[in-house]
């Protein structure tokens, strides 16, 4: 069904995942992939209802670069109904299905089109503090220049001189941070896409030092220098 959006790369799919703010909802199933960014898919059976979808779907807009409900034939004219008044007919895809006996009836009903809503800031809330500390500290070293090695790319030091004399390559991902400027930092530093990839590799490979994982990716080359995109320090 999702073949459409194009080459998955590596994915994992995460079931129940608390979203931010504070695991307020939680998500049915988000995919996480390589090449085509986060999955969002919200489950609605015969026996759920539609109350909680609008707001449901506020959420994943922000964190999903594709987003679909996922619902029974019985109420597909209501989520059809929903999407069209509420924004989200441009790009929320459906699909739907049916019991047949013991078989499961699956079809695309709507393909999802890319989210113009999504936001890097918000999907790195998915990650604990420490996890994107760790992502910034593993590149901030010297892992930068091995990355470049490993794929045959050049390499330009992410710090001026002057900045690797003050503060050292761990600049931007000080253990006196808070979560919100580390993410600041991440952003500004990799980029919506980028650090989309990233991201997402952190769910794929999670159980691996981020060292590891950091070699699959290939750096763009779209990568600023602290002063111009304003790192903090």
């Amino acid at each position: 069904m999702f073949n459409y959006i194009g080459d998955f790369g590596k994915s994992r799919v995460v079931f129940e995942k608390g979203l931010p703010p504070k695991n307020r909802l939680i998500a049915d199933a988000l995919i996480f992939t390589e090449k085509q960014g986060i999955i969002g898919v919200e489950m609605k059976t015969q026996y759920d209802t539609l109350a909680r979808l609008e707001r449901q779907l506020s959420y994943y807009k922000q964190i999903c670069n594709y987003v679909f409900v996922y619902v029974h034939d019985s109420h597909l004219e209501g989520v059809i109904d929903l999407l069209k008044k509420r924004g989200y007919w441009g790009f929320v895809g459906i699909v739907s299905y049916t019991q047949f006996h013991d078989d499961v009836v699956v079809g695309l009903y709507k393909a999802a089109e890319l989210n113009p809503h999504y936001n890097l800031v918000y999907s790195l809330k998915l990650l604990w503090r420490n996890e994107i500390r760790d992502i910034l500290q593993a590149y901030t070293t010297k892992h930068g220049s091995l990355v470049a090695r490993n794929h045959n790319l050049s390499y330009q030091p992410v710090f001026s001189h002057h900045m690797q004399m003050t503060t050292g390559y761990n600049g931007i991902a000080s253990r006196k941070f808070t979560k919100r400027q580390l993410i600041a930092n991440y952003v500004k530093l990799f980029g919506q896409k980028n650090g989309t990839q990233v991201l997402c590799q952190r769910f794929i490979y999670g159980d691996m030092n981020p060292e590891k994982y950091l070699k699959l990716y290939r750096f763009g080359d779209n990568l600023g220098q602290p002063e111009e995109i304003g790192i903090v320090t």
